[in-house]
C-alpha cells in the first residue's frame, strides 16, 4: 500500500535536517526543446538555467555536497563560474534520467561521508524558491521515507487516443497534482528502491520509483512558478518571471 499524503501548509516548525547530499541529473540534450544548446545552459538574466536551478540548494547550510551528472560530451558545465564551487562534484550521467540518478547516488555511496538524505533536483527548474526547499527539509525528521513538492492540477484533463488525438474521456482532476522537484528521500529507502528497480522500466521521477517498493511518501504544496523548462513556450514564461523578479 502506497501512502502518499498531502500537506498543503506546514502549521508547526519542525527540526530541520542536519546534512543532505544533492544529485542533479543533467546529461539530457533536450530533444523536445529544439535548440542546439542544451536547455540547462541557456542564459537567464546573467545566469544559466542550471545555475538558477541549484543555487538555493547549493547555498543551503544543510547541503554537504552536490553532484552534477553530465553527458560524456558535455563541454558547457566547466565553463560556468559555479563549477568551481568546492561543494560541487561531477560524475558521468546516463542515457536516461534514471541512469543518471543511479550514477549520482552511487557516487555518494562510494564516498566516506555521513548524511541522512538524498535530494534530487531537475537541472531545468530555474524558479525554485528557497522557502519551498525549506518546506521539504522541515519534514526530514519525520517518519516519511520521501517528501516531494507538487501543485494541484487546475485544467480540465482529457485522455486521448495517441494515434488519432481523438478524445476518449475527461479525467477527474480531483486529487491530481503535478509532481515537481526537488524531491527529498531518506538514504536507505532510495538506495533500496534503485537496487530493486525493474530492468527496462523507466520511472519519470524518483517518487514513482519509491512508490514501487511501497515507501511512505508525502506531497508538499509548492509553487505554480516552479515549472520545468521542457518546451520553447516554457522558456518565455520563465523569462517573464525572472525579469519581473518573481
Amino acid at each position: 500500500f502506497i501512502n502518499l499524503r498531502l500537506i498543503p501548509q506546514l502549521k508547526t516548525k519542525i527540526k530541520m535536517i542536519d546534512q543532505f547530499v544533492a544529485v542533479i541529473p543533467a546529461a539530457g540534450i533536450g530533444n523536445r526543446f529544439e535548440d542546439q544548446t542544451p536547455k540547462q545552459y541557456l542564459e537567464l538574466k546573467g545566469k544559466s538555467v542550471i545555475e538558477r536551478s541549484i543555487e538555493h540548494i547549493l547555498n543551503h547550510p544543510s547541503c554537504l555536497e552536490l553532484v552534477v551528472c553530465l553527458s560524456m560530451d558535455d563541454t558547457w558545465f566547466n565553463e560556468l563560474a559555479i563549477s568551481q564551487d568546492p561543494k560541487i562534484k561531477i560524475t558521468l550521467g546516463g542515457k536516461t534520467r534514471g541512469e543518471s540518478v543511479y550514477n549520482g547516488v552511487k557516487f555518494f555511496e562510494d564516498k566516506d561521508i555521513e548524511f541522512s538524505h538524498f535530494l534530487i533536483q531537475d537541472a531545468v527548474r530555474p524558479c525554485l524558491e528557497g522557502k519551498d526547499l525549506d518546506k521539504l527539509l522541515e519534514l526530514s525528521e519525520t517518519e516519511y521515507d520521501g517528501m516531494i513538492l507538487g501543485f494541484p492540477v487546475s485544467d480540465t484533463l482529457k485522455k486521448l487516443d495517441c494515434k488519432t488525438n481523438q478524445i476518449i474521456e475527461t479525467v477527474d482532476r480531483n486529487n491530481l497534482w503535478h509532481s515537481q522537484t526537488p524531491q527529498l528521500f531518506k538514504k536507505d529507502p532510495l538506495i533500496r528502491a534503485l537496487n530493486q528497480a525493474t530492468n527496462g522500466h523507466e520511472f519519470t521521477d524518483e517518487a514513482q520509483l519509491l512508490e514501487s517498493i511501497g515507501a511512505n511518501l508525502i506531497l508538499v504544496k509548492g509553487s505554480l512558478y516552479n515549472i520545468k523548462l521542457t518546451y520553447q513556450d516554457d522558456l518565455k514564461i520563465i523569462k517573464l518571471m525572472i525579469n519581473s523578479g518573481i
